[in-house]
């Protein structure tokens, strides 16, 4: 599984490689700016714009099994605890893989940059590993102390998640003035 991976993520890097260095070097003759998206700096009937298209096209496609799981197994960990004891855990499985694959699905039909998808995921992520996951790994470790401790930190968990429900709307209403 390490060479595999290995493999991905150098074919990966080179792919990206070529994309950004090729459209840099279009953006540099024609001394424009760069876009979101670098393709867009190709001409549409470009041979190598439409081949790095083509390429950006199949390793998405290729990259979103990989990208799914993970999403569905954090979904159902967040949402479940990760406890198999549910008597149709095959069937919670498939529902949830259904949900992000429908969720996929609309956010693809809704915008047509995949710059804004990526931007998207990736706010997502950071958002997860900086403030909820955190938070989750207190309560675990938190876990064991007396009850009174827990109940302290409960409510404290409780105070920072009506703290975080007031402020990611605002964020969400700037981004969107963006």
């Amino acid at each position: 599984m390490g060479t595999a991976i290995a493999v991905a993520m150098t074919t990966c890097v080179a792919i990206y490689s070529v994309v950004a260095l090729s459209g840099l070097s279009i953006a540099a003759s024609h001394s424009a700016s760069v876009p979101g998206n670098v393709l867009d700096l190709f001409a549409p009937d470009d041979t190598l714009g439409l081949a790095m298209r083509a390429t950006m096209s199949v390793a998405v496609t290729l990259v979103y099994p990989m990208l799914c799981l993970p999403c569905r197994s954090t979904l159902d960990h967040l949402i479940f605890g990760g406890e198999a004891s549910f008597a149709g855990s095959a069937w919670r499985h498939s529902v949830e893989t259904v949900a992000v694959v429908c969720s996929t699905l609309v956010l693809s039909n809704v915008e047509s940059n995949l710059a804004t998808v990526f931007g998207f995921t990736g706010a997502t992520a950071g958002a997860i590993i900086c403030y909820v996951l955190p938070l989750l790994f207190y309560l675990r470790l938190r876990d064991q102390q007396p009850d009174a401790v827990k109940a302290g930190s409960k409510a404290s968990a409780g105070f920072c998640y009506l703290a975080l429900c007031c402020v990611i709307p605002l964020v969400v209403l700037s981004w969107e003035a963006l």
